[in-house]
């Protein structure tokens, strides 16, 4: 069940959704066993006419018994939903295969007031060179695992993309790495999730997923589009000298 979260497009979106709609219902059954417990409690309790208000302590070994059980199936509730969860933490957060994986398609994205860039390799496979390929919006191949890097020019912002179910903060100073692997071709939102100065509601940018053919084509273009500018940097360069 998908409720409002948006639509699903990487291939661990389904786990995430999966824990969501798990404490979307047992919060929900608690809270509606607390409204009605409170209602019920405010009924029966009610004031009432040549009846004294009474103090109670909760010290008795009955009142002491229905306290300590409700608290029991609470830490049983969360302890279950923390226990089912961890497969998921591990594989998603933990689990460090995706980063040594050679197949992986490595995106550096810079986060600065207001705007995202796009770092990719060039022919090279190294960043921080000549070739590298900047770009403001972010490509990637359907179906590739996704391995990017992340770091702020100035303050703190959250990466996040809700589709791909991926929301990570970026701290100046320190360099992040997360991953997905696409499962639908599409243009998808990403947005800074922390507040971050007063652009921040206009720092957005999008995920575009194509397939490799579509990727493979995009990344020439950006690069004829790079070799032209270093190239026109260079004669201006030298007129000047």
């Amino acid at each position: 069940m998908r409720g409002i979260m948006p639509e699903p497009a990487s291939s661990f979106a389904g786990e995430i959704d999966s824990i969501i709609n798990t404490i979307n219902w047992v919060v929900g059954v608690w809270f509606v066993f607390a409204i009605l417990l409170l209602v019920g409690f405010a009924l029966m309790f009610r004031r009432k006419e040549g009846v004294p208000a009474q103090y109670i302590a909760g010290n008795t070994p009955k009142q002491l018994g229905i306290l300590l059980t409700l608290v029991a199936l609470i830490a049983v509730f969360d302890f279950g939903m923390d226990i089912s969860n961890i497969k998921v933490w591990h594989e998603i957060k933990i689990d460090q295969a995706p980063y040594s994986d050679p197949t992986a398609q490595r995106v550096r994205v810079e986060a600065a007031q207001w705007m995202w860039s796009f770092v990719y390799a060039g022919a090279d496979g190294k960043f921080d060179t000549e070739d590298d390929v900047t770009t403001d919006e972010m490509h990637v191949k359907l179906n590739n695992l996704v391995v990017y890097e992340l770091r702020s020019k100035d303050v703190l912002h959250s990466f996040g993309v809700p589709n791909m179910r991926v929301k990570m903060d970026v701290v100046p100073g320190r360099m992040y790495q997360g991953w997905f692997t696409p499962i639908k071709e599409g243009t998808f939102d990403l947005h800074c999730a922390e507040i971050c100065g007063r652009g921040h509601g206009d720092m957005a940018s999008h995920v575009v997923v194509e397939s490799p053919e579509k990727f493979n084509s995009w990344m020439k273009e950006q690069v004829a589009a790079n070799q032209a500018a270093h190239s026109t940097d260079t004669v201006a360069a030298l007129t000047v000298k």
